[in-house]
């Protein structure tokens, strides 16, 4: 693979893992991350076969010439935490779309073939069918901070597409796990984490709500994957990247407890008024572009992260 790809947030959770991905494949990587997310250790296995700029994706001069040359801008790099967008709506709005239109002008700037913008399921809100499932047709209702910047962005990448010709690919994350997540303090998302988190620390798992939000468990490695098949594959599209699989949260902490710590107890909290009854992704689309969708089973998932949570265990927090 003899491309030239920029990964914004590229020392993130998700983002590390997708560039481990075009590091395998060949591909030479450049990174460009602040590091107020993303760790040092997520790449410090890669620095010797990757770029690294240190920069804010707010501050194009100081990233804009790598871009020349780039096949691909593979977007993750974002506010993405939904509890601590609705606590800074501003930073929210200023980073996930200002930060993602500047990105996008540079891509112009620049003349990059194609540019992948990381989504979310949290685009729809409630607005899913009465199976739960969500479909890349189905329309924007967010109800989160979060949710609505994830809205913008993919109208920026559409209308960069129409009035500048930059090809692009949109894939919406659904509710990504695995090693590498470190649950921020007072945050909600990421639930594997968190209550990964709190169960082998031995302190009660909480649940917000009745338990019966429904969400659909994605691996990051898989998600790497296909993340980075799309950007090579596809054009033009909105594609779900997910497991097709519902998992009720209520359902996720019994399984949690059971592998992780069989002594700690569940118990039920209030539920933010941001938090969406959620679904699960209609993979039918990822499956006729690529052939295939994530495919590795929830616990089997939770064990690979609880392992690497015990070697990084002093550095991992609990979240709320």
């Amino acid at each position: 693979m003899s491309r030239k790809v920029i990964v914004t947030g590229g020392a993130g959770f998700i983002g590390s893992h997708v560039v481990d991905e075009l590091v395998r494949r060949g591909a030479e990587v450049i990174i460009i991350d602040d590091f107020s997310a993303g760790r040092l250790s997520n790449i410090r296995h890669v620095l010797d076969r990757v770029k690294l700029i240190k920069a804010s994706i707010l501050n194009p001069e100081t990233y804009r010439n790598e871009f020349r040359g780039a096949d691909l801008v593979i977007h993750e790099a974002a506010l993405a935490d939904i509890a601590g967008c609705e606590l800074n709506k501003k930073m929210a709005i200023k980073v996930n779309i200002e930060g993602t239109l500047k990105v996008l002008e540079t891509c112009v700037w620049a003349d990059v073939e194609k540019f992948v913008f990381i989504s979310s399921a949290g685009v729809h809100g409630n607005n899913h069918n009465s199976n739960f499932i969500l479909s890349e047709e189905t329309a924007y209702a967010p109800l989160s901070i979060y949710g609505m910047t994830k809205a913008a962005g993919e109208q920026l990448t559409k209308l960069f597409q129409r009035n500048y010709g930059l090809r692009n690919v949109i894939l919406r994350y659904f509710s990504i796990y695995g090693p590498r997540q470190i649950p921020k303090n007072n945050s909600t998302s990421g639930a594997v984490a968190i209550f990964t988190n709190r169960a082998i620390r031995g302190l009660d798992i909480v649940v917000h709500g009745s338990g019966k939000q429904i969400r659909d468990f994605t691996y990051v490695v898989d998600t790497a994957k296909y993340t980075v098949e799309a950007a090579l594959k596809i054009e033009n599209e909105t594609v779900n990247i997910g497991t097709g699989i519902p998992t009720r949260i209520i359902d996720l902490a019994k399984i949690i407890k059971e592998v992780v710590n069989p002594k700690v107890k569940i118990r039920f909290g209030p539920r933010p008024k941001y938090d969406a009854d959620g679904g699960y992704a209609d993979t039918s689309k990822l499956v006729k572009l690529l052939g295939g969708k994530p495919s590795t089973k929830l616990t089997n998932g939770i064990k690979r992260y609880l392992r690497w949570v015990k070697l990084n265990y002093q550095s991992v927090n609990v979240g709320y």
